[in-house]
């Protein structure tokens, strides 16, 4: 072996060792509608299907999945304005859920904002306060949200 052929495969190496500290979920999305669709699964108990926006800074849960959660007052931890499909900005409550599970994949305490305003077909939308823990690739074309982070 030439001396360039060691260094590469010394490199190639040293991202394998690398990459084994990484755990990797592969979820299944469903595209439609122009968007990536990903079942959700809050406080371990309620299913909901959100749109994953890596746009949107907060997590956002229309009106009827806030409703079914049955939060205790003390989940609610204030208020923020946001920005919904059609351009309007409304104001929503900040809550904090215990968990929020996509796939193998979970972040706790993660905050969301409970919109008044909701969209037929799903459920709101999956953003940064829990895509942020991660390392995100949407993989659109082979139906796939690839999480990944450190073991």
């Amino acid at each position: 072996l030439r001396l360039g052929e060691i260094e590469r495969l010394k490199k190639e190496a040293g991202i394998t060792m690398m990459a084994a500290d990484f755990r990797q979920d592969e979820i299944p999305v469903e595209k439609a509608h122009g968007g990536v669709f990903v079942k959700v699964r809050l406080n371990g108990k309620v299913d909901a299907r959100l749109l994953v926006d890596t746009g949107a800074s907060i997590s956002l849960l229309y009106q009827e999945t806030v409703a079914k959660l049955d939060l205790p007052p003390e989940a609610r931890v204030g208020t923020a304005h946001v920005k919904v499909a059609d351009g309007r900005e409304v104001e929503a409550a900040v809550l904090r859920l215990d968990t929020m599970s996509v796939g193998k994949s979970e972040v706790k305490n993660v905050l969301v904002a409970g919109s008044p305003a909701g969209e037929q077909g799903f459920d709101g939308l999956l953003g940064m306060t829990f895509l942020g823990q991660f390392i995100v690739r949407v993989d659109a074309a082979h139906g796939r949200l690839i999480l990944e982070d450190l073991k």
